[in-house]
């Protein structure tokens, strides 16, 4: 971890599971700089280890996709870069054009497609 992190690691029991780890400190970091939730270091870090714990134990064991967000979080470029990839274009004069590599633009549309679809199906009765 980073010294960002340091109060966290000082409260994390050494046998807490790598991928554990990584999610209190995601939550940590976001919690220590949005200023959103009141607190000190050492209660951020309390709150982070219990965030981390409650999303494992609700979705612990299954192996789950967690989108990157991309078109959720209105990144103008991404968004830009989702609508002139119509069937038919090129993909890598689209993405150079918008400032990402061919690969990386795969990856967001695959993500955007993925968001897409999994809100569409939220929204069907299945009656």
């Amino acid at each position: 971890m980073s010294p960002d992190t340091q109060d966290l690691e000082l409260l994390l029991p050494t046998e807490y599971p790598g991928l554990w780890r990584d999610m209190a400190a995601a939550i940590y970091l976001r919690l220590r700089s949005g200023g959103e939730i009141p607190g000190d270091a050492r209660s951020h870090a309390r709150l982070a280890m219990a965030l981390a714990e409650t999303v494992a134990e609700a979705i612990g064991g299954d192996t789950i996709y967690i989108p990157v967000g991309h078109f959720f979080h209105n990144d103008t470029r991404s968004r830009a870069l989702i609508a002139d990839c119509t069937p038919g274009t090129n993909l890598a004069e689209v993405a150079r054009r918008h400032g990402y590599t061919p690969a990386r633009a795969k990856q967001i549309l695959r993500d955007w497609a993925r968001e897409d679809f999994q809100a569409r199906q939220g929204h069907l009765s299945l009656d």
